[in-house]
């Protein structure tokens, strides 16, 4: 074998080696390969357990003293540079009782050094009338050389992953343990911050499903920037990229080895991300749904292996159960913030977002809005026709107040037929409107053809005041004052502000 030929072994090795994840898998390609071009057998000495025996095993095939451990009579420090043995006498004061075992003639010998710790060490031998030549020799140094690279990667690999399982276990109990005490962004930023630590990556992205599932929103990344508000529509027709869908809908990874040209892909969108081969993840709650994707990528083409897709798969059912146990607390918690009738904010519940509000806005100074409303005379709807349809009128209302507000503004049952709203960033002028809208939307309820009305009292910051229960003052005047004025009407300002009567 010329030198041109055996650069080329070299190389192809040394490939094949960089996509192994697995020890012995290595040990064991190294192995085979040198037999099969060479005809020289390998044997693998591992001194970690005790430094006073190694444990040896034949590479490439199964023998019956494989895995047999050997005593080491001479010290380590003897065995740390490579060495051609021949014949009994050179053999055995360094390899006797191997020698005896495997019937070795020539021996070459080279130590596998891993993160500056000799602990390992790669032997090829012939037997018989068998020739170490000087070609496999420079390819068993050569090989070792590659395992020593190979080891330190396999165990920087091991450390990384074990440090990132480490973290989502803790996480995870945090969440079963700790309920609500740790929050859920700083939580999730760990994750991408981490994931691609552990796969020797550089990019993650996890994008959640929306509430109707209609998008893919990359809600936490670390290269994205959130204001970028970048949204992946789950809709073949409007979107070129379909790796989330297909991740969504095969509930399987999918994998690109190069997004700029795979049919599967938007190679525009691609380039703008910087985007070569990657592998969309999806996340799964503890039923089985999907909750959404995550997306690992490293900037550059490459060939992923079965350890990292499996570990990926991994993460993403870690993810999943943390996603999932979130949203149990928050249904949890959601039955003790809720109205049970209404599903809205329950009394407790509204005025603590809504002090919260307040307060946030002291310095700033920006408007909003604080609706109490009233149903009027609903007291004869319960007495003329029960309490059931009585609670149809209060779960009709509550529906029509949601949508007659933006999503994220604040609805909440005060207690009986009362109702309060927040509206966020909205001044005097838009919140009469939106009010309006509300009172005219509830004269429309028609249930077994019996209608009422609504009276409402608008207060708005800072205008009316700039403390939390001066609002509340305030707003409750002012719907006494619709009311006193005939009901079904809208009171706002001071005393003598602004009402109208319908």
């Amino acid at each position: 074998m010329n030198f041109q030929e055996l650069e080329r072994e070299f190389l192809r090795v040394s490939r094949v080696l960089n996509r192994q994840h697995d020890k012995d898998q290595g040990i064991d390609l190294v192995g085979r390969f040198i037999k099969s071009r060479f005809g020289a057998e390998v044997l693998f000495y591992d001194f970690k357990v005790d430094k006073n025996q190694a444990v040896v095993n034949k590479v490439s095939d199964k023998h019956e003293n494989s895995g047999t451990p050997i005593p080491i009579d001479r010290p380590l420090e003897d065995y740390h540079n490579p060495m051609f043995l021949k014949g009994e006498k050179e053999i055995d004061p360094y390899f006797g009782d191997s020698r005896e075992l495997f019937l070795m003639n020539e021996v070459y010998a080279i130590p596998v050094v891993s993160r500056g710790e000799f602990n390992n060490l790669l032997l090829l031998y012939v037997t018989g009338n068998k020739e170490l030549s000087l070609a496999v020799q420079a390819f068993g140094k050569f090989a070792a050389k590659e395992l020593t690279a190979f080891f330190s990667r396999i165990q920087n690999s091991n450390q990384t992953f074990e440090r990132v399982l480490f973290r989502m276990n803790y996480l995870e109990n945090i969440l079963l343990f700790q309920n609500r005490k740790f929050n859920i962004n700083q939580i999730m930023k760990e994750m991408v911050d981490n994931i691609p630590k552990a796969i020797g990556m550089k990019k993650c992205t996890i994008a959640l499903l929306d509430k109707k599932k209609e998008h893919l929103l990359p809600y936490y990344s670390n290269f994205l920037e959130p204001e970028i508000g970048i949204k992946y529509p789950i809709d073949r027709e409007q979107m070129d990229d379909h790796t989330g869908i297909l991740a969504l809908e095969t509930k399987e990874p999918v994998i690109v080895y190069d997004a700029r040209t795979d049919p599967r892909c938007d190679p525009e969108l691609a380039k703008k991300l910087n985007v070569y081969s990657n592998v969309t993840v999806p996340i799964l709650n503890i039923q089985g749904e999907a909750l959404g994707v995550m997306y690992v990528d490293n900037g550059q083409y490459e060939i992923f292996t079965t350890e990292q897709i499996r570990f990926l798969k991994i993460i993403g059912g870690h993810i999943g159960l943390i996603l999932s146990n979130i949203n149990y607390i928050d249904r949890l918690q959601s039955e003790v913030r809720t109205d049970g009738l209404t599903g809205l904010y329950n009394k407790e519940s509204f005025l603590t977002l809504f002090q919260e509000y307040c307060k946030s806005r002291q310095k700033s100074k920006a408007p909003f809005a604080l609706l109490m409303l009233d149903i009027d005379d609903f007291k004869k709807i319960n007495d003329s026709y029960g309490h059931i349809l009585g609670d149809r009128f209060i779960k009709k209302f509550s529906e029509v107040m949601e949508k007659s507000v933006r999503d994220e503004d604040i609805v909440g049952r005060y207690g009986g037929e009362e109702f309060m709203i927040l509206l966020k960033d909205t001044n005097q002028e838009t919140a009469y409107r939106i009010a309006e809208r509300i009172r005219k939307n509830i004269g429309k309820i028609r249930i077994r053809n019996i209608s009422t009305t609504i009276s409402i009292g608008l207060a708005v910051f800072p205008e009316d005041s700039k403390k939390s229960r001066k609002l509340l003052e305030a707003a409750d005047k002012n719907l006494y004052r619709a009311k006193k004025a005939g009901k079904n009407t809208v009171a706002a300002g001071p005393a003598e502000g602004h009402i109208d009567k319908f």
